[in-house]
């Protein structure tokens, strides 16, 4: 009987500790950290038995966890368009951590914050436009969501505006909606106009970099060139900020679908990606 009590015991103890560890592993981390798989495994295995330490934080933990996944699968797979099979592990990534936020938000929503369950929305959509840029899927009710969630985009702090004009953007861009496309941009725009903590010109190379790398995957080689162009003139005053811009957004799953288009604008992206530290 006692040796059950203290293994009942010591397991509870682990247990605790192993959950106090994922917690505070999650929450010094950033959406932008790479870390290692088999610790990204067990930080979220932890996470997910975890008694929810400050549970006013978990739906942050939920979506960064979520973030981390895909970000360094995205990154840690080399991709390229022949090798079939990693492409197919990218977008089943994609795919299944759509499915793990979707129904976080649905079981948690009463206590998810607003501007939470803003961001946890529009990183769906976000997942959403890098699995079209592989391959068409169309749903219409998230459609009809996403209608309704940006007829009050106006209310949204500003990192959601510009997380969801920029992602509006991409995918116009994949529908080939020109008119929406130029309309998120110019919102995109008005908003970076009253940044200070970046460089305009650099932001100008990012809406460059969108621009033409967007036309590369829609394969209008020649009017993406131009941009793309631009852009490299833009980033090279700024190596370190290009190259994080890489690393964000899973703008690395838009460079490699561009660069599939042909010579020209692999070229010409590879230009781009030099500019970087």
């Amino acid at each position: 009987m006692r040796k059950i009590l203290s293994l009942s015991i010591g397991l509870f103890v682990l247990w605790l500790g192993g959950s106090f560890w994922a917690v505070n592993w999650v929450d010094k981390r950033v959406f932008d950290d790479l870390p290692g798989k088999i610790e990204l495994a067990a930080a979220r295995f932890l996470w997910t038995i975890s008694p929810g330490i400050n549970r006013k934080n978990d739906a942050k933990r939920a979506l960064k966890l979520s973030w981390l996944q895909v970000s360094t699968e995205v990154h840690r797979t080399e991709l390229d368009r022949k090798e079939e099979k990693k492409v197919q592990k990218i977008i089943g990534v994609l795919e299944k951590e759509f499915l793990f936020v979707a129904k976080y938000i649905e079981l948690n929503h009463q206590s998810i914050s607003s501007d939470l369950n803003s961001a946890a929305f529009i990183q769906l959509l976000t997942y959403l436009n890098r699995v079209n840029l592989f391959q068409y899927y169309f749903d219409p009710v998230l459609e009809e969501k996403l209608t309704e969630f940006g007829q009050r985009i106006d209310s949204e702090n500003l990192t959601n505006q510009e997380n969801w004009y920029r992602e509006m953007m991409i995918r116009a861009h994949l529908n080939k909606d020109i008119d929406l496309y130029e309309r998120n941009r110019n919102y995109l725009l008005s908003i970076w106009n009253n940044r200070r903590d970046i460089p305009s010109s650099f932001l100008e190379g990012v809406i460059n970099f969108y621009d033409g790398v967007l036309l590369c995957v829609i394969n209008k080689n020649n009017e993406a060139i131009p941009h793309l162009e631009s852009a490299v003139k833009n980033f090279v005053p700024y190596p370190e900020e290009v190259t994080h811009f890489f690393y964000t957004d899973l703008n690395v799953l838009l460079i490699g679908k561009g660069m599939e288009s042909g010579t020209d604008c692999t070229k010409f992206i590879l230009n781009v990606i030099s500019t970087g530290a």
